[in-house]
């Protein structure tokens, strides 16, 4: 054979193999769109014509995967009696179980249990079956999962569990089934907050009232040190602290936070709530944990002026002083409150009281270029000649920030 020949025969040879190469790629696509579209006849056409039953997408998925994703029945039973692995997962770990208890695909969802697939298979999150079942609210196939012994304790990568992602999606039926197949009613997550936390946090009074007849820790502490009563006092879900509150009665109030949880209703401006906790032994002026502010100071570092006058009535003190020495008028001075400071100087505020750096209510207001509060402050006897530990006055402060009519203000005043 010359040399010539040989080129030839290689050369049809490579084109035989690219064709037959081409022909399986095709046969494989027709067979996976097949597999989604339902088409049981077509199905086997493409198997007869020598498709790769276990060919994938781009994505990972089966013909197996794609039949269920897309509720086919009938093709996914044909496509496990050819022999697709139950428990292929695509490339983001989903399994065709994952997939039909993600859809709600209940029927689906039997037979595949019936072929052996694994219903603890998680996706690349760690989530399960369940898990999936559980966030798009398919409580049927929670209850089939259950019963076919899956873990209610299983986490996900984020150190979920199924009882932790009901309370998030408010589902307190399903998290009574949970509990009943043995879900640890305090387990934890890498936040070290619980079921109860997540039940506060989205307002559902049902689901917290089932985690605490069940047992739930309503003294536990998540990593920020919050319990789930300072959680619910700060997001004003006046209903779950009621009931916390009740739930505490005749027990220690400083282990659930209750003066914790009076710092965070009023950095929230929640009035009701202030009172309830108040009601139930909350220390107005307390400091709580980790926290540099009291009541007073906070509401009136955050302007609402409602609640600055609720708990001036209460008791509270008005020039009461932590951390770097800031009395509630400076706070609300430094935020440029003008309200607040109103309701505060009407109770007695000392207008000229000092922070630890000699800084004044006034100096705070003329740097904020708040004229309105620099007026407040000089017909109540603001000293405008104060100065503080760099020897600066209020006008200077103003000087810094060229806020001309304040500027005005205090050099007519000086004079």
């Amino acid at each position: 054979m010359t040399e010539k020949q040989k080129i030839v025969l290689v050369t049809v040879a490579a084109l035989l193999s690219a064709c037959n190469s081409w022909s399986l790629k095709q046969k494989n696509t027709e067979f996976l769109q097949s597999a989604r579209s339902g088409n049981v006849a077509d199905l086997q056409s493409a198997i007869d014509a020598g498709a790769d039953i276990h060919a994938r997408d781009s994505a990972g998925n089966t013909a197996l995967l794609l039949a269920v994703s897309e509720r086919n029945k009938d093709a996914a039973l044909m496509l496990l009696q050819a022999g697709l692995d139950a428990n292929a997962r695509n490339n983001y770990g989903e399994s065709a179980l994952y997939l039909a208890s993600s859809g709600g695909f209940l029927e689906i969802v039997k037979f595949l249990i019936q072929a052996s697939a694994n219903p603890e298979l998680p996706d690349i999150k760690g989530r399960t079956p369940m898990m999936a079942a559980i966030a798009n609210r398919h409580m049927e196939i929670v209850r089939l999962l259950i019963a076919n012994g899956v873990n209610p304790e299983a986490q996900d990568q984020d150190t979920q569990t199924a009882l932790m992602l009901a309370a998030d999606t408010v589902q307190p039926e399903i998290m009574h089934l949970l509990l009943k197949a043995g879900a640890q009613v305090d387990s934890t997550d890498q936040y070290e907050t619980t079921a109860l936390f997540r039940a506060a946090r989205h307002d559902s009074l049902e689901s917290v009232m089932l985690l605490v007849e069940n047992g739930a820790n309503i003294y536990h502490r998540d990593y920020s040190n919050n319990t789930a009563l300072m959680t619910a006092a700060s997001n004003g879900q006046t209903s779950i602290v009621t009931y916390l509150i009740n739930a505490e009665a005749g027990r220690d109030p400083a282990r659930q936070g209750l003066d914790e949880a009076l710092v965070q209703a009023s950095r929230g401006g929640h009035n009701n709530i202030i009172l309830l906790l108040l009601d139930a032994g909350g220390n107005i002026n307390a400091f709580a944990r980790g926290e540099y502010f009291s009541p007073l100071m906070i509401a009136a570092m955050q302007g609402h002026v409602e609640t600055v006058r609720i708990l001036i009535e209460a008791g509270a003190k008005i020039d009461i002083r932590h951390g770097s020495d800031c009395t509630p008028l400076i706070l609300a001075a430094q935020g440029g409150h003008t309200e607040s400071m109103r309701v505060l100087i009407g109770a007695g505020a000392n207008v000229n009281a000092r922070e630890m750096n000699n800084e004044t209510a006034l100096m705070w207001a003329a740097y904020s270029g708040n004229v309105e509060a620099v007026q407040l402050l000089l017909d109540s006897g603001a000293e405008i000649s104060a100065r503080d530990q760099r020897g600066d006055t209020a006008l200077q402060w103003a000087q810094k920030k060229n806020h001309t009519e304040i500027i005005q203000l205090l050099s007519h005043h000086a004079q």
